[in-house]
């Protein structure tokens, strides 16, 4: 197989030897596909068996290492949201893979911060053509920036402070 360098489990072994948090954040899921609907009914076996083909088990699996190295750091699970669903033929999955991963982060015991209805940027409605000429009826064209992303799809800065007090804004609530 491939060395995959930019899975959250490849990420783990990037934190630092001795660092110490008090909060951990993981966000993923916005470039996979959601689990069929019989993994989705298995993932309490998978979060036991840590079968990292499924979310329930790769949470799983990060989720013991984090709490392995760091036992008293709270950890939160943040849902995808919709930016790059906007361009494609099927823009409501990220609604799919969000309460997928709701329900892993319940079974982990872990809260969630709902990027899926509060945190979402430029969604748009659109299709893999990049169809959009700007009018009300077809307001978007694919790839342009907009006032928070720089392609309808990455943050830019200003997306990036959106999403941070969004963040922020979940914790206080979760935290009063």
């Amino acid at each position: 197989g491939g060395k995959h360098t930019n899975t959250l489990g490849a990420q783990l072994n990037r934190i630092p030897i001795g660092s110490k948090h008090d909060a951990i954040i993981i966000e993923g899921g916005i470039n996979d596909d959601a689990d069929s609907q019989s993994a989705v009914d298995d993932y309490p076996s998978c979060v036991a068996n840590q079968k990292r083909t499924t979310f329930a088990g790769a949470m799983a699996y990060i989720v013991n290492n984090l709490k392995k190295r760091f036992p008293s750091a709270k950890i939160y699970v943040i849902t995808p949201g919709g930016l790059y669903y906007g361009h494609t033929d099927r823009p409501f999955d990220f609604i799919i893979k969000a309460d997928q991963i709701r329900k892993a982060a319940q079974l982990l015991g872990l809260p969630t911060i709902d990027w899926d209805r509060e945190g979402r940027l430029s969604f748009v409605f659109n299709n893999s053509k990049g169809t959009g000429n700007g009018t009300n009826a077809s307001p978007f064209l694919y790839n342009v920036p907009s006032r928070e992303t720089g392609d309808l799809l990455h943050p830019n800065e200003v997306g990036a402070v959106y999403l941070a007090e969004n963040v922020i804004k979940e914790l206080r609530a979760k935290n009063e």
